[in-house]
């Protein structure tokens, strides 16, 4: 016997099971040491060059708040713009640029760090479920760490299936693990980093713009103390050209 689920049961799942998740991490933080927080990202790429190009372009702005200042002031910022090549349309390398300042909510006090990353990024699909696998080595070069360079590796696999059956609505999760290659001191120890996760819906508003809602669990090995968990509300726009 078959059961089929209708595409309206399957969207009201996915949304429930959001809410599921999001409500009892966000609503009320663990530890002293657990952060509420805000992400709001811009994001756009599109080809270099025209239809027939396989130079890629991407640029990005993302703002985080944080729960110490009422969600109402930035303490970190990304700027981002990357430049990517196409090997084949399932197969893209990257090189990229990110300035990072950070806003101590203390004292105010800010701490600037540039970045230098490559990347490869290799997409695929399986049945309904499409999904992406980004590998990126950075290069961190940080305030107040005596000119060291410190290295990253980051891994993130993302996925995401229908929600509609025009496929405007879209059910999204995807992780990140990153891991430190080598110690900084004030800044890095070499070994595990970081671990996020997400889960959300991604709703495309026209052919060039799509949004996307959800909650991020960020896992951070701190350097000297504690790990720190950080529940994020993170709403992105994304425009393709």
């Amino acid at each position: 016997m078959s059961i089929q689920v209708s595409i309206h049961s399957l969207k009201n799942r996915w949304l429930l099971l959001l809410f599921v998740v999001i409500y009892p991490l966000s609503a009320k933080a663990a530890t002293p040491l657990d952060e509420i927080q805000a992400v709001q990202v811009f994001n756009t790429v599109g080809k270099l060059g025209g239809e027939e190009s396989r130079w890629l372009g991407n640029f990005q702005v993302q703002t985080r708040m944080g729960r110490n200042n009422n969600l109402t002031q930035i303490n970190r910022l990304f700027i981002t713009p990357i430049v990517g090549y196409a090997i084949t349309p399932k197969l893209t390398v990257w090189q990229g640029y990110s300035y990072t300042p950070g806003w101590n909510e203390n004292t105010n006090d800010r701490r600037d760090e540039h970045r230098l990353f490559q990347q490869i990024v290799v997409e695929n699909q399986w049945k309904q479920l499409s999904w992406a696998s980004r590998t990126r080595l950075e290069e961190r070069f940080i305030e107040q760490t005596n000119s060291t360079t410190a290295y990253r590796i980051r891994q993130q696999v993302r996925g995401q299936i229908p929600l509609s059956k025009d496929k405007k609505w879209l059910g999204v999760a995807w992780n990140e693990y990153m891991v430190n290659m080598n110690t900084v001191p004030n800044a890095a120890q070499a070994g595990y980093n970081q671990n996020a996760f997400f889960v959300g819906i991604n709703k495309q508003l026209n052919p060039h713009i799509n949004a996307e809602a959800g909650y991020s669990l960020q896992a951070v090995n701190r350097l000297n103390g504690a790990d720190q968990f950080n529940h994020i509300i993170q709403v992105q726009l994304n425009y393709r050209w």
